[in-house]
Order: structure tokens, then sequence, then C-alpha cells
């Protein structure tokens, strides 16, 4: 699903700061995430920006850009990640699996020297995805598999994303890159991963698209665990 324009319009005001206040530093501004690799949702996804910079900034210059970024849209700007580092990734704010993002599909929206990234390997990306696994799906997993209603809209992002997880999880195990919800899907459709459930995690797509209300999803909530056990005995490891 293409992005609305209205979010291109805001990524492109938010580069603007980023060179009104970063200056010279700049090197490259990027849109990453849905916005670049596809799958944009208007009521889930986040607003993911990259600036590669020269030198590591004062973090009062990042917070000056995030504080400008809310007041050009403050209900854009809450949905706003940025993201930065040089070429190597030697600093900054830019986790393994955003820099295979980058890498892969990032788009640039400013900037022109050509910049030579430093790619994680495969093993890296294996080990940040274990990590996000045990601060992450395993505790939403916790949470998401007993909660009796979903409060608010994060409760229902969050749990929509539960359910897709297994997805996402297998894509880039396998293919050590990133990839929009719609291909990871698609793939684990061809990959029959025995005791995954495929409807509850089409059903969550469809969610988050807003064709479905991710209330349908709650009696199938019990299932959270099988499909985080059949994740990982697809890929031949215990789970954390």
């Amino acid at each position: 699903m293409l992005p609305d324009a209205a979010f291109i319009e805001y990524v492109e005001k938010v580069a603007v700061i980023l060179e009104q206040k970063l200056g010279d530093n700049v090197l490259g501004v990027y849109r990453i995430g849905s916005l670049a690799h596809g799958g944009f949702s208007i009521v889930y996804s986040d607003i993911d920006v990259a600036v590669i910079l020269q030198k590591p900034p004062p973090q009062s210059k990042i917070d000056e850009v995030l504080q400008a970024a809310k007041y050009v849209d403050i209900d854009k700007g809450a949905r706003l990640s940025l993201f930065w580092s040089n070429p190597s990734f030697e600093w900054g704010r830019f986790p393994i699996l955003d820099q295979l993002d980058l890498i892969d599909h990032g788009i640039r929206i400013r900037g022109t020297q050509p910049l030579d990234f430093k790619r994680p390997t495969l093993d890296q990306a294996r080990a940040a995805l274990l990590d996000h696994v045990r601060n992450y799906w395993k505790q939403k997993t916790e949470f998401y598999s007993g909660i009796p209603k979903l409060n608010n809209d994060k409760d229902q992002k969050e749990f929509v994303r539960s359910f897709l997880y297994p997805a996402r999880f297998l894509y880039t195990w396998n293919n050590g890159t990133l990839g929009s919800n719609d291909e990871a899907v698609e793939y684990i459709k061809k990959l029959k991963v025995p005791g995954l459930n495929l409807d509850v995690i089409c059903t969550a797509l469809n969610c988050r698209y807003g064709k479905s209300n991710p209330t349908t999803l709650l009696p199938c909530q019990k299932i959270l665990h099988e499909q985080y056990a059949a994740t990982f005995k697809a890929i031949g490891l215990s789970a954390p």
C-alpha cells in the first residue's frame, strides 16, 4: 500500500528541519520503514526518518529537531522515529535491523554524495532479532495472550503486531533483510510452517490496513503462545 501524500510531505518538512538544525554535518536524509519498503498503514505505521552525518551531533540538536518536528504537526510528530549515525554506524541511534532497512530500501530525499554503508552480517541481524524477541515479542506474547480487552490505539497496534510478528521474524531471519508486512505474509504462505496459523496472521494484516477491527482477533489471543513456539521450531531453536 502506498503512503499517503500528507506523510511524504511531512517527511520533507522534517528533512528541512534536519538541514536547518544540523547544517553541513548532514550527508543524507532518507525515508525508511514502511514509508520506504512498503506496506504503509495510515492507522498504525511509524514515520521513520534516517539522517546520515559526518560527526556525532550534540544531543541538544537532536532534541531541537524532534521538538520542531512535533511543532510542525503534533499528530505526525508523535509517530516520528528518527535514526542517526555515520555511514559505518559507529555511534548515534541506529539499530542493526534499521541499518539493513536503510541499505536495502532507504529512499534518499536529501544529499547527493554517494555513501558507502557498512552492512551488518546475517549473524548480526539474527542476533539483533533474538534480542528484539527477548525485549519485545516475548513480553507482548505474554501480555496480549491474556488481555481481556483492547483499551486504546496503542493496545490495538501492539496486539495486531503480535500476530504479524512470526511472519516478520521468519522473513528477516531467513533472508537477512526487512520487508513489508505484505511481503512477509506472502513469504510464510509459501514457507508453510508446521503449527503456524496463517488465517490469524492474514486477519491481522487486514486489521493493519483498517479492513478488519482488531477486536476480531481477541478470540484468537490464546494461540499467540503457539505461534511463538512454532516460529522457533521452524528455525530449529528453543524459544527464548
